[in-house]
């Protein structure tokens, strides 16, 4: 059942250490004086206007028992599931209803055994009868071939119909089916994992060419940092900024000689856009901020997928003998394609 903030239960120290819940979709705090609802699947906290629910709804949701609520990437995934284990269900009744046919059919020839065995019984009295040597010798003779057959036939009868019905269609079938069914969960699984990770990136932005301080302290280094993105995106991009809206600025990757990437996370997705539709301002910026390169904070799916269209638009300008165009990508991650760009444009 969704749960809002002000009706979690637990110790105060409990209480304490859940006040860092972010929104993921809009990364700032959920607090007890917010609307919050929690995904019962992978547990991410939002901000019920984050999500579009609007505070009847939210009311309804806190205050009614048995009411499930899951986040877009969840819920989607779910469904997914559900539907596989449908088809799994339909599946183990129709294999239930095999082995019912199959358990009569043994019946029957535990049936039949019986009857040879009384047939057996009675052949066998005959040959401890007081009959000539001879014939009860014919008759002792028969006996054992009689019983040989019947072991044959019903040894065979329970191969064909035990090991090829039940292993054939438990072991096969049964097995192929949960295992469908496991890859499903984890394709699923992992569809979840990949939006919320880019629910976690949707907010933030990579500089690269940025130059690397060489102060001391990590502090100071990183105050230089944020006082040069405040330039950037203020006095060159006209984009109006302040210090509060970005959550964190830190360097990717070890220190070495190389200036490295510069992450920014922004407070909100509005901040970012702002941001990506200012960059054509770039070209008439003063010379140090010459050669920055601005781009999204992707996936590892996101930059595999950029990473081959890259390279399909470099094969495209090679075969293109003409010279009047070039290929480039273009696009938000997800939706990145390769272009045709007449040269000079």
């Amino acid at each position: 059942m969704a749960e809002a903030k002000g009706v979690r239960r637990g110790s105060q120290s409990q209480r304490k250490d859940e006040s860092g819940d972010r929104c993921a979709t809009c990364t700032k705090a959920v607090s007890d004086k917010d609307s919050g609802i929690q995904c019962e699947i992978c547990f991410s906290w939002y901000h019920a206007k984050c999500v579009g629910i609007s505070e009847e709804v939210y009311s309804f949701l806190v205050n009614t028992k048995n009411v499930h609520w899951y986040c877009d990437s969840c819920n989607q995934g779910f469904a997914q599931v559900v539907e596989e284990l449908g088809r799994l269900k339909a599946r183990q009744e129709s294999m239930e209803h095999k082995m019912n046919e199959i358990m009569k059919e043994l019946g029957e020839i535990g049936n039949f055994k019986q009857k040879i065995e009384k047939i057996d019984n009675s052949v066998r009295d005959l040959a401890e009868a007081k009959l000539p040597g001879e014939v009860k010798k014919n008759v002792e003779q028969h006996v054992v071939q009689f019983k040989d057959i019947v072991k044959q036939q019903i040894d065979e009868e329970l191969n064909s119909r035990v090991d090829e019905g039940i292993k054939k269609e438990l072991t096969g079938q049964v097995c192929g089916e949960l295992d469908e069914v496991r890859k499903s969960i984890q394709i699923t699984k992992e569809q979840a994992d990949e939006q919320r990770d880019k629910e976690r990136r949707r907010n933030n932005i990579i500089l690269y060419n940025v130059p690397e301080s060489d102060l001391a302290r990590v502090d100071d280094r990183n105050k230089t940092d944020v006082t040069f993105c405040l330039q950037l995106f203020n006095n060159c991009m006209n984009v109006g900024l302040s210090e509060d809206d970005i959550i964190n600025v830190f360097r990717l990757g070890k220190r070495g000689e190389a200036a490295r990437p510069l992450m920014i996370q922004l407070a909100g997705y509005s901040y970012k856009n702002l941001i990506m539709e200012s960059l054509y301002k770039l070209r008439h910026a003063e010379s140090k901020f010459k050669g920055i390169v601005v781009a999204h904070d992707m996936t590892k799916m996101e930059r595999e997928e950029c990473k081959r269209l890259v390279a399909e638009a470099k094969q495209k300008s090679e075969e293109d003998t003409s010279g009047d165009y070039i290929y480039r990508v273009r696009g938000i991650p997800g939706k990145m394609r390769v272009v045709r760009i007449r040269v000079g444009n």
